[in-house]
């Protein structure tokens, strides 16, 4: 018959395939227990026809033990098998082999999905058309007590130009730019995003205010996303609302705008860049380390990651996907929307 060592080494082999995909390699002790099960089947022969005869038996055992496990652990057992006749070093050389081939192939998978490139609905939200230019961006209103807007080419947060938005008195500016209604579709969410930025923090404390309108700044949309000026001196801050349009606004007669408030005084700027309206979609979720109870060589990876995320939440640094990362089944850090946010809980 065949040794316990055997059996109980081949049921370690099923449960380990059935077990989730780990991107890891599997700790010391499991690799030794892949290592011993070859090696037993091996010491079972002392000559060439005793070990014929008890391999025989082995794969039989090992074949019926086996129904119900992974068919490829039967179909390795029978091939280990069928090459052991000939000697017992090559039997070794390819018991081994094989047993190293499935501990690869069990554990190289890993869940990884790479969204699409947003396309945004709004035209020259970066400002950076040649020549310089905001068109199709206007000032609604504030131009009569001397609001100004302009391309500005020394403040940017991407590409080559940013939009400055100057106020003559403590009048806010109101700029907007008007939708294509034939692009948007009824009841889908949209992301209205932007970064902004002022000169002073007492000058613009007001800050800014973004939103969509739908019929001449009567009729919000959705929430008015504010930032005030000491959320916006001395860097950049990206600002985003959610907003879905109905049918009816959609096939009524009033224009649909994005909409840019800035209030500043004493000839102090706001900046406006990056602006995107985009198509909500489901966010795609990396499952970039589920480890559970197999840890293996992830220590440096894992405070690598750790570090990215400290960096993020600290500064807003933008990630390009989500992250959620499991040890022993415990959910550690959750990533959603590009940013990283400790003090917010997502579904």
């Amino acid at each position: 018959m065949v040794s316990q060592n055997v059996v109980a080494a081949i049921a370690a082999f099923s449960f380990f395939i059935g077990s989730s995909a780990s991107p890891c390699i599997p700790n010391s002790s499991l690799s030794s227990a892949a290592t011993t099960t070859s090696l037993a089947v091996i010491e079972t022969g002392s000559t060439a026809t005793g070990a014929t005869s008890t391999t025989e038996t082995a794969s039989t055992d090992i074949t019926s033990t086996t129904e119900t496990a992974s068919t490829d652990i039967t179909s390795t057992t029978e091939a280990v098998s069928s090459t052991y006749a000939t000697s017992s070093a090559e039997a070794s050389s390819t018991a081994l082999s094989t047993t190293a081939y499935i501990s690869t192939t069990t554990l190289a998978t890993t869940t990884t999905t790479v969204a699409e490139p947003e396309v945004t609905l709004l035209v020259n939200g970066g400002f950076d058309v040649s020549p310089a230019s905001y068109s199709p961006w206007t000032i609604f209103s504030g131009a009569a007590l001397g609001g100004s807007i302009g391309t500005d080419d020394t403040t940017v947060q991407g590409g080559a130009r940013s939009l400055a938005i100057r106020s003559a008195s403590s009048s806010a500016v109101v700029v907007a730019q008007v939708l294509d209604k034939t692009l948007l579709k009824a009841d889908k969410e949209y992301k209205f995003s932007l970064w902004g930025q002022v000169s002073s923090s007492t000058g613009c404390s007001d800050g800014i205010y973004i939103w969509i309108d739908a019929n001449n700044l009567s009729q919000d949309v959705g929430p008015r996303i504010h930032a005030s000026g000491a959320d916006l001196a001395g860097g950049w801050r990206y600002m985003e609302g959610s907003y879905t349009f109905t049918e009816a606004m959609l096939s009524g007669d009033d224009s649909i705008r994005v909409v840019i408030q800035a209030r500043c005084s004493n000839s102090q700027k706001a900046w406006v860049d990056t602006a995107q309206l985009v198509e909500a979609r489901p966010q795609t979720r990396f499952s970039v380390l589920d480890m559970a109870k197999v840890h293996g060589n992830c220590d440096g990876w894992f405070q690598e990651v750790r570090a990215l995320l400290k960096r993020s939440i600290n500064s807003g640094e933008e990630l390009g996907a989500s992250i959620t990362i499991n040890i022993d089944g415990e959910e550690l850090v959750d990533i959603w929307g590009g940013y990283a946010d400790k003090s917010q809980t997502h579904p």
